[in-house]
């Protein structure tokens, strides 16, 4: 069974906004059983406009997926990240590693796995 289908397929879209504009956002859904075997999430994707940067905006939309999250007592995490994105060393800077390296778009594109700790990440936030 795919842990999408043993927690109905709960997944979660957060956007941050102000004054009606959107800042950023960010997408989460249960991990397949491929990336972690029992109890995890994957950050799907997490996105801040370019001039909103450095605000704590990312900070805030994770921490509010780790809390959604909470309720289903997830242990860990995988992040699937462009190998060149500055986001690689957010990732690293909160406890998450590179556990493997694959490529997307015909091998053109390097893309990092991260994994962690659900419970060391929220600590590090």
């Amino acid at each position: 069974m795919k842990e999408s289908e043993k927690y109905d397929d709960d997944r979660l879209l957060i956007g941050a906004y102000e004054d009606g504009k959107l800042l950023g956002a960010g997408f989460a859904s249960f991990a397949e059983s491929s990336d972690i075997k029992q109890a995890g999430i994957e950050l799907n994707g997490l996105w801040v406009q370019p001039d909103h940067r450095n605000k704590g905006i990312s900070l805030a939309i994770l921490k509010d997926i780790l809390k959604y999250y909470e309720k289903y007592h997830m242990k860990e995490i995988v992040i699937y990240n462009p190998r060149y994105a500055p986001s690689n060393t957010f990732y690293k800077k909160f406890g998450c590693h590179v556990k493997k390296t694959m490529t997307q778009l015909n091998g053109k594109l390097p893309v990092d796995i991260f994994y962690g700790n659900i419970g060391t990440l929220k600590g590090a936030l």
